[in-house]
């Protein structure tokens, strides 16, 4: 959907024409952007998409935004990477098998060793995990991250005395000027977030979380000045 480009050097106008013309015949692109040195140098808008405030609603392009709250649940010390997700929910359990040391960590890396059926004992992770059909792999992982985001609510709703949702506003969507990006979906109640909902993002909110990254999680607040959003 989002097509972005970083470099570090500058790029010639005839090169920039060309991978509008390419990218724009491709199905389903929204936009192209460029960016150089944290700015937008370029951007080209073949597909829906009316302009750099149009917002499209993704859940592929979400997953950065997710990891970035996680980034950020870490960085607060509401949970820890390598810390077994039973510590903060008995979701775990259920997803997981009883006695699970599935961490956060596994997650994002894919080797939790999968969903066991119900009262069976956990798989061991730390082999990588895979499904070879997409629709159901992109099920199962919305799933699997959904332990994170329950262990993270729990720990808000413990130790900040707060609705997860305001804190998730504060840590990262407020710095990112994104506090319309969520979109939770049917299960969610009031004071909760979501990490495996769908998300309302412009191809300029796109960018930006991925030159978040890119700078290992420092972004830039309003008055220019850098803040760390996660650690590296």
């Amino acid at each position: 959907v989002f097509s972005l480009l970083f470099c570090r050097t500058g790029t010639k106008p005839q090169q920039k024409q060309t991978a509008d013309a390419r990218l724009s015949v491709l199905p389903g692109r929204e936009c192209f952007l460029v960016a150089k040195d944290g700015a937008i140098v370029h951007e080209n808008y073949p597909g829906f998409a009316s302009g750099p405030d149009a917002k499209r609603t993704t859940d592929t392009s979400g997953v950065l935004l997710s990891l970035a709250m996680i980034g950020a649940a870490v960085k607060d010390g509401l949970i820890e990477l390598d810390a077994p997700l039973l510590d903060y929910t008995p979701l775990a359990v259920e997803i997981f098998g009883k006695d699970t040391t599935v961490t956060a960590r596994h997650i994002l890396q894919q080797t939790h060793g999968g969903a066991v059926e119900e009262n069976q004992r956990a798989n061991e992770p730390g082999q990588e995990w895979d499904v070879d059909d997409s629709f159901d792999r992109d099920h199962k992982n919305s799933l699997y991250l959904k332990v994170v985001e329950d262990a993270i609510q729990h720990a808000v709703f413990r130790r900040v005395k707060r609705d997860a949702k305001e804190w998730a506003m504060k840590a990262v969507l407020e710095p990112l000027d994104l506090q319309e990006a969520f979109l939770n979906g049917d299960d969610q109640t009031d004071g909760e977030f979501s990490l495996t909902g769908r998300f309302s993002l412009s191809c300029r909110d796109a960018l930006k979380l991925a030159q978040l990254f890119l700078n290992k999680g420092v972004t830039l607040d309003k008055t220019g000045h850098s803040i760390q959003l996660f650690n590296k």
